[in-house]
């Protein structure tokens, strides 16, 4: 009878040290889930900055495509100012030399 009740007292320890540590394992599993759920928070606010990452991205593309089509103007532009400028200095050399020959004219009239 002495081993039943020791067998009875025994299983009763190891029933409260199993009780103790479901206790504990349910305390780490809560910890974890906690865990979890802010991974899940920090997640979605990453997600979020990403968002925001790619459409600043896309903004500063596009701007960067609109910079290469003013530069390309521009540099049409700057083209055909040169063009102009050319042609201006053909002309003034061609009234520099008309200039010349009028005056070389001018000289046999005397007043």
């Amino acid at each position: 009878m002495n081993d039943v009740a020791g067998n009875i007292q025994m299983q009763d320890e190891k029933l409260l040290e199993t009780g103790s540590m479901f206790q504990s394992l349910n305390g780490e599993i809560k910890d974890v889930t906690n865990a979890i759920e802010h991974i899940s928070e920090q997640t979605a606010a990453l997600d979020e900055h990403k968002t925001t990452v790619l459409t600043i991205v896309d903004s500063l593309a596009a701007i960067a495509q609109e910079n290469a089509a003013s530069t390309e103007e521009t540099s049409a532009s700057m083209l055909e100012l040169q063009k102009i400028i050319q042609t201006c200095h053909e002309a003034t050399s061609d009234l520099v030399k008309l200039s010349k020959e009028l005056s070389a004219n001018t000289k046999h009239f005397e007043l």
